[in-house]
């Protein structure tokens, strides 16, 4: 990989590729002989086979903490923000994978804001590949973590694109758009904007699916916004308040704590409604 020569440094990458980049002992010995430092050089450069190969490595090694942080402090962020334009699909999923991962961390949270990254995810999340809006709308999960990127996304025209994943057919899509819009809704703009943009529907559909952690944000995000009363009604109208009472006696609810919290914190801010509580007797909720 150090050699320069394009065809040395591709199979290089295949042969690294060849072990299991998931364990920690790979991980380590790549970053102890300084292979970091060549993987992310290697983001400059104009072969798409090589960016494409360091990019397959990055995605995995970037799941380790240690070699996030690394990744970080080496310059990678504004590398990988500067791949996101690139027109190869494949380039922008795996660019966008590994900027979820690395973004854990809250260093390259803010560099990713610095180096004008989300806008660029966000136009990323439009193409009607799904794969590149599932890959933009995890990175945007990840992002969405620092207030300060929130307030970016809202400037930078995030709600109807949201508004538009939120309805997407590919759960794929969905459960990290539905975690996004749950960390959103801490902003009081996000709250208002979740009502008008007609999410809270959508919101109340994906009360019912099957995974455990949609229901968990879907409930969050409930909880958040139900302090204004017009999102109250709408979540009755919309028929949330049965799910969150039929989630609430399950007793697998019960061994998920996080899953849980979301629920009853849901039922306890709609209940501040008259109506609601009216339903919430209906259907024993108390019992």
């Amino acid at each position: 990989m150090k050699s320069g020569n394009q065809t040395a440094t591709v199979i290089s990458l295949c042969c690294l590729k060849d072990h299991d980049l998931t364990t920690e002992i790979n991980q380590m010995a790549i970053q102890d002989i300084g292979g970091l430092e060549v993987l992310i050089n290697l983001l400059e450069t104009k072969d798409l086979k090589c960016k494409l190969g360091a990019l397959s490595v990055l995605s995995e090694l970037s799941l380790n903490e240690q070699i996030r942080r690394c990744i970080t402090d080496l310059g990678g962020i504004s590398l990988l923000v500067q791949n996101l334009s690139d027109p190869a699909r494949d380039l922008q999923i795996l660019v966008a994978e590994t900027i979820y991962n690395v973004a854990q961390i809250r260093k390259a949270r803010k560099h990713v804001r610095k180096f004008n990254g989300i806008p660029k995810l966000l136009s990323a999340e439009e193409f009607e590949n799904v794969n590149i809006a599932k890959a933009a709308a995890k990175a945007l999960w990840s992002v969405s973590r620092s207030k300060k990127n929130i307030q970016v996304m809202m400037k930078s025209g995030s709600v109807p694109l949201l508004a538009k994943l939120l309805r997407s057919v590919h759960m794929d899509v969905i459960v990290p758009t539905v975690g996004t819009i749950s960390q959103c809704a801490n902003d009081p703009s996000y709250q208002l904007a979740i009502q008008t943009e007609g999410m809270v529907k959508d919101i109340v559909q994906h009360l019912s699916a099957e995974d455990p952690s949609l229901r968990r944000h879907c409930a969050e995000t409930i909880f958040k916004c139900a302090e204004d009363s017009l999102t109250r009604n709408l979540v009755r109208q919309a028929g949330g308040l049965d799910p969150l009472v039929a989630m609430a006696r399950d007793p697998e609810t019960k061994g998920n704590k996080l899953l849980l919290a979301a629920v009853t914190g849901a039922i306890w801010k709609t209940a501040i409604s008259p109506e609601n509580v009216e339903r919430y007797d209906q259907l024993k909720t108390v019992e």
